[in-house]
C-alpha cells in the first residue's frame, strides 16, 4: 500500500513538473505571438487573417459529413462554453475550479500504477 502511494506521489509531482514547464513554455510563446502581433501592420494583419481563413476552408472542404457534424457539434460545444465563462463571476470561477481539482485528484488516487 506504501510502495502504491509513493508512486502516485512520484506520478503526481511528474504531472505537475510537466505542467508547469508546458505552462511555461506557453506563456513565453503567448508573449513571442502577442509582440509579433502588436507590432503587425493592418496589411499584415488581414494577410494573416486572410490565409488562415483560406487554410480553414480547404481543411473544411476536405472534410467528410460525418466530421462535419462532429466539428460542428465541437464548435457549439466550445462556443456555449466561452459564453459562460464570460458571463460567470469570480465566485462561480473560484467554485467550478476547486470542483475541477477535486474531481482530478480523486480520479489520480484511484489509477492503477504503470
Amino acid at each position: 500500500m506504501l510502495l502504491q502511494r509513493k508512486r502516485s506521489y512520484d506520478r503526481s509531482v511528474r504531472f505537475q513538473e510537466t505542467s508547469l514547464a508546458r505552462s511555461a513554455r506557453n506563456s513565453k510563446n503567448s508573449a513571442a505571438t502577442a509582440k509579433v502581433r502588436a507590432s503587425e501592420t493592418a496589411e499584415q494583419r488581414a494577410i494573416r487573417n486572410s490565409q488562415n481563413a483560406a487554410a480553414t476552408a480547404k481543411a473544411r472542404a476536405s472534410e467528410t459529413a460525418e466530421q462535419r457534424v462532429l466539428h460542428n457539434s465541437q464548435d457549439a460545444a466550445a462556443t456555449a462554453t466561452a459564453n459562460a465563462r464570460a458571463s460567470e463571476t469570480t465566485e462561480q470561477r473560484a467554485v467550478r475550479n476547486s470542483q475541477n481539482a477535486a474531481a482530478t485528484i480523486t480520479t489520480r488516487s484511484a489509477e492503477t500504477p504503470l
